[in-house]
């Protein structure tokens, strides 16, 4: 799995402050799309353990109040890092956690 960005304090994408993660990869090819770059699966940089603590650490802090994940396309990457990192957010953090997808409830559950 790619990554875009981090952004430690966010107050774009979510209610009050955030720290957000901007994944790589996206075939949705949506109308519109603001992050058209980020519809590359290898833009970017590789996400890593350490990256990812790193994360889970900017999550942590006091003055943010959600996490949020986008890109690119949360619900299109590699599904053992994407389905560690929420676990650790989960366990670790314990913050509202705010996906964005072009992609549709009925077609998630199905997988």
């Amino acid at each position: 799995m790619n990554y875009a960005e981090i952004k430690q304090y966010d107050v774009a994408n979510t209610p009050n402050i955030s720290c957000t993660l901007f994944v790589s990869g996206c075939t949705n090819n949506c109308r519109g799309c603001f992050n058209k770059e980020l519809q590359d699966f290898s833009y970017g940089k590789l996400w890593t353990k350490e990256t990812e603590n790193y994360f889970i650490k900017c999550c942590k802090n006091p003055h943010v109040k959600n996490v949020a994940i986008l890109g690119g396309e949360p619900m299109q990457q590699q599904i053992t890092p994407m389905l560690n990192l929420l676990k650790r957010i989960k366990a670790e953090v314990n913050k509202p956690i705010w996906v964005w997808t072009g992609c549709l409830w009925e077609d998630l559950i199905r997988i």
